[in-house]
Order: C-alpha cells, then sequence, then structure tokens
C-alpha cells in the first residue's frame, strides 16, 4: 500500500487548508412512509474531503510507508490527482489515479477518490464499487463506508443499515451515521430502533432537529 512522505503530507497540509472552506456538508429531503420530511446529512464531493481521505489513513491502522521507485510514482500520481480535482479536472484526476491503482492496486487513496468523482458525475453503482475496493484495502476507512453507506441507502437500505453500523462501531458520536442510521432503519420497518437512533443523533448535534449542517462527514 502507497503512503504519502513527509514532504507530500506538508503539500497536502497546505492543499487542505486552502480548500477548507469547500469541505462541507449538504441535506436531502427524505420522507419515510408518511411520517413528518427529515433531513439526512450527505458529503459534498470535493477535493477538501478527498484530501481528508489523503491525509488520515495512518490514523486507521495503516502500515508503514515505502519508498521504492514504484511507490514514489505513485505518491506523485496521487499528488497530480488531488490538486487535478482541486482546480475542477476530473477527467485529468480521474486519469491519475488509475494511473497509481496500476501501480498499486490496494491504494485506498485512490480508490476513495475515484469514487468521489464517480459520485459527483451520477454514477452511483460505479461511486459505491470505488467505495467497496476501498474498505477492502482499509476496512476501518470511515469516509468510504459512509459514503458507501449514502448510496445504498436509496436501493437497499437493509445493506446500508449493516455499512452505518460500521461507521458507528468505528466512530460512535458521528451524529450524522447515527441520523441515517435512524433513517434507514425506519425504512425497513425497526421503527422504535430508527427513533432510538435519531433521538441519539440530536443529542449529538441539535443542530440536526432544524436540518442545519452538520460538521463535515468525512474525517480524519
Amino acid at each position: 500500500m502507497v503512503h504519502e512522505t513527509a514532504a507530500d503530507l506538508t503539500a497536502l497540509q497546505r492543499l487542505l487548508v486552502a480548500s477548507r472552506s469547500e469541505n462541507e456538508v449538504t441535506t436531502r429531503m427524505n420522507q419515510v412512509s408518511q411520517r413528518p420530511r427529515r433531513r439526512p446529512v450527505w458529503p459534498i464531493l470535493g477535493v477538501a474531503s478527498s484530501l481528508v481521505a489523503a491525509l488520515s489513513l495512518a490514523a486507521c491502522g495503516a502500515a508503514a510507508p515505502t519508498t521504492s521507485g514504484a511507490s514514489t510514482r505513485a505518491n506523485s500520481l496521487l499528488f497530480e490527482g488531488l490538486t487535478a480535482e482541486r482546480l475542477g479536472h476530473l477527467a485529468q484526476a480521474d486519469a491519475d489515479y488509475l494511473g497509481v491503482l496500476r501501480i498499486d492496486r490496494s491504494n485506498v487513496y485512490a480508490w476513495y477518490n475515484l469514487g468521489l468523482i464517480a459520485q459527483h458525475r451520477g454514477d452511483a453503482s460505479g461511486a459505491a464499487n470505488d467505495y467497496r475496493q476501498a474498505v477492502l484495502a482499509n476496512r476501518r476507512y470511515v469516509p468510504a463506508l459512509f459514503n458507501l453507506a449514502t448510496i445504498e441507502a436509496a436501493t437497499d437500505p437493509a445493506a446500508a443499515v449493516l455499512t452505518y453500523e460500521q461507521v458507528i462501531k468505528l466512530s460512535p458520536a458521528d451524529a450524522a451515521a447515527h441520523f441515517n442510521l435512524g433513517l434507514a432503519l425506519e425504512s425497513i420497518g425497526r421503527e422504535a430502533q430508527g427513533r432510538s437512533e435519531i433521538t441519539h443523533a440530536l443529542k449529538l448535534d441539535p443542530r440536526l432537529a432544524h436540518g442545519a449542517q452538520a460538521a463535515p462527514a468525512n474525517r480524519s
């Protein structure tokens, strides 16, 4: 698995600071049966979340970085992809991330960022596959799990329930995950459990009661 060198991380951190204003969450109206509408939290796709992804793997149990020539090239391609994505050049970013994967098929950053691009383009199936590949590369990688769950919720809420439960196991204080888990539970008839999760989410972040934006879903 490829990881950033100290110099790479410093450059990525500079980009992250410059892009932090882009890393917000948006809300989508969702109605469960005939109950009042509630607002689950969905991540906005953008370079800031990509950069958080690139900076957070070490906190998720990653192995030590390598220094081979192939690893250096993969690091360079990854950084070029992040830069292209920040500038809105998604086709170039896509090509750069695929280049990373030709060197290292288990690079969690490349798979995750490909998922962000696919989701931005409206390709939910492709994004879900990319996020699953990211999770295979690192089963503790919360951003990929969370985004995968938001996709599953639209077509397979039972699967979304399991994925959100994984997110909460790794990040117990994630209000967005608790809220969305509650909606998914309600949608499959587990109403009492759903209400309990939503109540817990509102305790963690009372702003959710008013449809306000919560803290960024993708965290390091």
